[in-house]
């Protein structure tokens, strides 16, 4: 699961269309059953991201509080959890 939506990269003045935000696969679901941090990582594309040394252009820092009687599991509750939040509003799921 990722998400998908416009980036805006400042250095390069450019904007990236329909540009892959992923959940940082090593290090980016940290916390507990009280409070969750999550890493957002922006990319220009699915295939960049899941390059191996590939750099995200930026990275956002998110918390939730998981509900822990869910049955989607910690990582699809991030990303439910980014959907509400600005600016991934307008995100679509990919």
């Amino acid at each position: 699961m990722a998400l998908q939506m416009n980036y805006y990269h400042k250095p390069l003045d450019m904007t990236f269309m329909n540009a892959y935000w992923r959940i940082n696969p090593t290090r980016g679901l940290v916390g507990g059953k009280d409070e969750m941090n999550y890493v957002l990582e922006v990319y220009k594309d699915a295939k960049t991201a899941h390059t191996l040394g590939s750099q995200s252009f930026e990275k956002i820092i998110k918390t939730f509080k998981p509900d822990m009687n869910s049955i989607k599991n910690f990582i699809e509750q991030a990303y439910n959890h980014a959907k509400t939040t600005s600016p991934f509003n307008a995100s679509v799921d990919v």
